[in-house]
């Protein structure tokens, strides 16, 4: 499911288009417009409208629909999309201008800007981050759910950006080398937290001290004045995040970490009470997040609720730990059924550390209730030349591991059941054979991995358990 695009009142007239993208005014120069949209189908009256293109659409063959749907300006590549009816600026990239408007509005805001970047856990490091800050800070932090973090999703999150808001929490993704440093230039974080680095995107980004070089530029604006937080358990993160010209705080559970784990105990259904040693005294909350990462979010949200709000007392802390964005559908969250069957549902991403992460903590809450772990793994897409290598690996530590089943499905991730034992691995073609196949395998005490990247559509599996199975109130 797409993440919906959060609606902006930025305000652009025609002389600040033309000096933030370097374009030129082809019709009707005079122009304003209050809003930035790129679906002909979102137009707003006297919003501007900027024609996209990419691989499967072009924008350009909606232009004149956005001015019969009353836009009041366009930013288009080709002027053959002009439309003399209201202003129309010519740019070389509509891509690349959408960034620069979002540059210009972040500019022009108060928002303190804190940008989330990293292989893996960023998500849930962003929502962490954001319902701790909403909590302190209830009304004045800005922050969008869902998976808004690519050249489109990032700008149309900072043109959202409010005058009322004093934070603004973006999350930054990357699939190609240069993203994250272009990202990191149009939003100007304040403060920059690096999560993890690891393979992904290898297709695009090539090998693990190229991804390393990507993630790490989110620090590349940092003044030094201005905060790096990295997790300190990555020997990668904490070896450039030692060599950053700003401030540093090191969190995780590593010996000299500013904001420590010292102790996590995981609960039944998901989630621990974590305890977390901060130079102000020690924090022990009871933190609904599954697993190690989500005592890492946790660890991340306090570092930057301190930087940016003070320090935090342990009933602030906890208050946060209700909030509703903690936490999003898809990213290792817990499901009990009717019948007592544990569905953890992962699927909206997969690399190789977040599978290894993930199968920990589900094999951590079967130990509590004495189930076995069924791992339902998607392949890991854009991995590239390192593709088989990588879903192998995954195979050996499933091996090793006390996961009793693994059903994996699709192309290369039949190299993940290569590697198992007899009997304890299924490779099926799609997600509604996954699905099909488990229904007449699964015991109700059995806990339910479901991973895989995006592409795979493994919520077909999560939804099916759910619809036959029950939800448990």
């Amino acid at each position: 499911m797409a993440s919906e695009v959060p609606v902006n009142a930025a305000a652009f007239s025609s002389a600040q288009v033309v000096e933030a993208t370097g374009g030129a005014v082809l019709s009707r120069g005079d122009g304003r417009a209050v809003g930035v949209v790129t679906d002909s189908r979102r137009v707003v009256p006297g919003c501007v409208f900027v024609a996209l293109r990419g691989e499967r659409f072009d924008g350009h063959r909606f232009a004149a629909s956005a001015v019969d749907a009353s836009a009041a300006m366009l930013i288009v590549e080709d002027s053959q999309a002009v439309d003399e009816r209201v202003t129309s600026v010519r740019v070389d990239c509509t891509l690349t201008a959408l960034g620069a408007l979002a540059a210009l509005h972040r500019r022009r805001t108060q928002a303190q800007v804190i940008a989330v970047a990293g292989s893996a856990g960023k998500t849930s490091t962003r929502s962490a981050i954001s319902a701790v800050l909403d909590t302190l800070m209830p009304g004045e932090v800005w922050f969008a759910p869902g998976n808004l973090n690519n050249r489109i999703g990032v700008p149309m999150v900072l043109l959202a950006t409010q005058q009322n808001h004093r934070v603004a929490v973006i999350e930054i993704g990357t699939n190609q080398p240069g993203e994250v440093g272009l990202l990191a230039e149009i939003c100007q974080p304040d403060i920059g937290v690096l999560t993890l680095i690891d393979l992904e995107h290898t297709e695009g980004l090539g090998g693990i001290e190229a991804i390393a070089e990507e993630e790490a530029a989110i620090w590349s604006t940092l003044s030094e004045s201005q905060l790096a937080i990295g997790n300190a358990d990555d020997v990668r993160v904490a070896s450039r995040l030692a060599a950053v010209h700003a401030q540093k705080t090191a969190y995780g559970r590593a010996v000299g970490a500013d904001y420590r784990i010292l102790e996590r105990h995981a609960r039944r259904s998901g989630g621990a009470d974590v305890t977390i040693r901060r130079s102000a005294g020690d924090l022990r909350v009871a933190c609904p997040l599954t697993g190690e990462p989500g005592a890492l979010s946790l660890a991340a949200a306090l570092a930057v609720a301190e930087a940016v709000y003070g320090d935090v007392t342990q009933d602030q802390l906890q208050a946060a730990m209700a909030h509703p964005g903690l936490g999003e559908q898809g990213r290792l969250q817990p499901v009990e059924l009717d019948d007592g069957m544990l569905v953890i549902d992962d699927t909206y991403n997969s690399n190789p550390a977040s599978v290894r992460a993930s199968v920990a903590a589900a094999l951590e809450i079967a130990e509590m209730r004495s189930g076995r772990v069924v791992a339902v793994l998607g392949e890991m897409l854009e991995l590239g030349e390192f593709s088989q290598a990588e879903h192998q690996r995954v195979g050996r530590f499933l091996s090793e591991s006390r996961v009793g089943h693994v059903v994996a499905v699709q192309g290369d991730a039949c190299h993940i059941t290569a590697e198992l034992p007899d009997g304890r691995g299924t490779f099926v073609s799609t997600a509604q054979d996954a699905a099909t196949y488990l229904l007449g395998e699964l015991r109700a005490s059995d806990i339910v991995l479901v991973k895989g990247s995006r592409g795979v559509g493994l919520e077909t599996v999560v939804h099916t358990l759910l619809d036959t199975r029950g939800c448990a109130a």
